[in-house]
């Protein structure tokens, strides 16, 4: 883009975004998630201005868009004489940064693009008024991935509540969002490669085009999108249209509610092999995360047993269980993603196999499905993200599932505290959606347990009392922008 020339990146209400500016708050920085650096506030306030000169320097325009749709002012790149300053900290972690508001303007020192974003959603969000107050603060996260799953296969939502609930994360500094695409009740992502498993299916589904929207929509919010294809089990909606990729090659009933479903796919077929690489492949191409979420959950071994391939295959292979065999299948497939660029995240319950990839992140959800296996992994280094169903599941009910639960979690393998070690990647809160299908009821069930998740994920200190109040304020300016809040 020429220098001098002013951009207008579209009205937040195009974007799906319905407020502009934050409500005047009695303290104007009681900012959620609560910072972990030392936070100086000075008297004097800097105006936003229509339109606002940006010295990005060294890092892509990308990670400043999101703050000017929020605001909805115009910018220009420029070397001199700017509003907002982008300089390079070479030494500083990715998302940590340094914020600077004074006469001049606005400086942001930060490593990457992330880091920027994340300074800007706390100007924005110490804004009121189209001023900002004279602050400085350098804060950095507890955790690196901090997550939030959507469940868009046993119920399908559309595009614009997509974006809704990762602009909703964006502005809580959730940085992950884990996006559950294939299970038995749906196949939502569109393959060139494969049309019938839209075409002829009857579900609802993101085309290419509109999954590459999503994942431009949040990079520009510091969020990375991981999309999960569920294998080799939850699979009822591609065996359905490809019944060839069972075991018996017969399609199965139709799956309605969610359940536990005896008929997966054929871990003792080379094409089943080969077609799996093509579809992942595909997939690949359309999401920048480095990580990509084969599930892995779920998976009995029935129809393995009784199948002719499978059972040449074990025998083959010399393995000593089923559950090897599912480890041999997750070998194979995160093998591939590998060679693609890509880092393999199954759920725990593949820890029941002894093989596991070298590079494979588990994602923890209970203590039943190979779980004992889940803590000698993790104490020998493997890495984890924790996702504890009886604190982090926000599809159960607000009175099972609290507030004060989700705030107060601490990663944990049994007697093994895991919340300092370096490999505790970070945790993730999940929403499956067997139990409803509206935008008011996902919305009902997210807030305001995902102010918890935040700040939990974020802060490395905790106040409840401190919180409470904090989250007044965060669902008063969210019920602003038009979101659903559940009575707390």
């Amino acid at each position: 883009m020429p220098k001098g020339r002013s951009v207008c990146i579209g009205a937040p209400e195009s974007l799906g975004i319905s407020s502009i500016f934050p409500a005047a708050r009695c303290k104007a920085m009681d900012l959620m998630p609560n910072p972990n650096g030392r936070l100086l506030e000075s008297a004097g306030k800097w105006g936003l201005k229509p339109i606002m000169r940006v010295n990005v320097g060294h890092f892509d325009e990308v990670c400043i868009r999101a703050f000017f749709q929020r605001t909805g002012l115009l910018y220009e790149l420029a070397e001199e004489n700017a509003d907002l300053i982008l300089t390079h900290a070479p030494n500083f972690k990715d998302e940590e940064h340094y914020i600077f508001v004074g006469p001049s303007g606005i400086q942001v020192n930060a490593s990457a693009e992330a880091g920027v974003a994340a300074a800007l959603t706390t100007v924005y969000k110490a804004s009121s008024g189209g001023f900002i107050p004279h602050f400085s603060l350098k804060d950095f996260p507890k955790y690196s991935h901090r997550g939030f799953m959507l469940d868009c296969s046993r119920h399908f939502f559309p595009l614009s509540v997509v974006k809704k609930v990762i602009e909703e994360m964006s502005l809580l500094k959730l940085n992950a969002f884990h996006w559950h695409l294939t299970d038995d009740q749906g196949w939502r992502i569109e393959s060139k490669e494969f049309p019938e498993l839209t075409e002829n299916s009857g579900y609802d589904f993101y085309t290419q085009d509109e999954i590459r929207e999503v994942v431009s929509f949040a990079k520009e919010r510091g969020v990375d999108v991981i999309p999960e294809i569920d294998l080799p089990g939850h699979t009822t909606a591609l065996l359905r249209v490809l019944p060839w990729l069972s075991c018996k090659g017969k399609a199965p009933e139709e799956a309605y509610l969610g359940d536990v479903f005896s008929i997966i796919a054929c871990a003792g077929k080379e094409e089943s092999y080969n077609f799996l690489e093509k579809l992942l492949g595909e997939a690949c191409g359309l999401f920048e995360s480095k990580y990509f979420h084969i599930g892995g959950d779920e998976a009995p071994k029935t129809e393995w047993m009784q199948c002719p391939n499978c059972n040449a295959y074990f025998e083959r292979l010399g393995l000593s269980s089923f559950e090897d065999l599912q480890g041999h299948f997750t070998c194979r497939m995160a093998e591939f993603l590998r060679a693609n660029g890509k880092t393999a995240i199954c759920w725990n319950d593949v820890t029941s196999a002894r093989e596991l990839p070298d590079d494979l992140v588990i994602q923890y959800w209970n203590e039943f499905s190979g779980a004992g296996s889940v803590a000698e992994r993790f104490s020998a280094g493997r890495p984890v993200i924790f996702s504890d169903l009886r604190n982090m599941y926000f599809d159960y009910p607000q009175d099972v599932v609290t507030v004060q639960k989700v705030y107060s979690y601490s990663p944990a393998l049994g007697e093994l505290s895991c919340s300092q070690a370096p490999n505790a990647l970070g945790i993730q809160a999940c929403l499956w959606s067997e139990l409803f299908s509206t935008e008011k009821e996902l919305e009902e069930r997210m807030f305001p347990r995902i102010f918890a998740l935040a700040e939990n994920a974020w802060s490395n200190s905790r106040d409840y009392s401190g919180f409470m109040r904090r989250m007044k304020l965060e669902s008063d300016e969210a019920k602003a922008r038009g979101v659903r809040v559940a009575e707390f």
